[in-house]
């Protein structure tokens, strides 16, 4: 019986790999042609497109400020996760304001009283991204659990 021999065949993506990198060059380069940017600028577009990406990635793994997605109140300026949107004033321009600020501007009452008759509810605000910092501190280790490790190991040392 003779054997056959195939000949050896270069796989696809041999044969087009390069082609398609020249294509993908030539992209990019074009695409920075109808930017009109030089090489710098497109690194530097690149590099702050790498920043972005890295503080999202940051974020959704619960490294963020604990002021992280606050508002301000309109009248006080203070940082606050939960506001509320009212009219106080003959303006009629809507304000977000803080709970103690609210009170005042109300009178404590939900709809407003004679004292405060150019108040009118109009909602609530609240920072969804507290729970991200809730849930991140959630995952770090229990202290006790910890201390009481350490206690048991110097016991059974002595």
């Amino acid at each position: 019986m003779q054997s056959v021999l195939i000949p050896e065949v270069r796989c696809f993506a041999q044969r087009f790999a390069p082609a398609a990198a020249a294509r993908t060059l030539q992209r990019s380069t074009m695409a920075s042609a109808l930017r009109n940017e030089t090489p710098e600028q497109r690194k530097a577009r690149k590099e702050e497109v790498k920043a972005q990406k890295a503080d999202k990635r940051a974020r959704r793994e619960g490294h963020v400020p604990d002021d992280y997605g606050q508002k301000s109140c309109t009248l006080c300026k203070q940082q606050k996760d939960l506001l509320i949107r009212c009219q106080i004033d003959k303006t009629e321009m809507w304000h977000m304001v803080c709970g103690k600020c609210w009170r005042t501007v109300s009178g404590g009452v939900v709809d407003g009283d004679d004292a405060h008759p150019d108040y009118r509810y109009g909602g609530l605000w609240k920072n969804l991204h507290k729970a991200d910092r809730a849930s991140a501190h959630l995952h770090k280790p229990d202290i006790q659990a910890e201390e009481l490790q350490a206690l048991e190991a110097t016991q059974q040392e002595s």
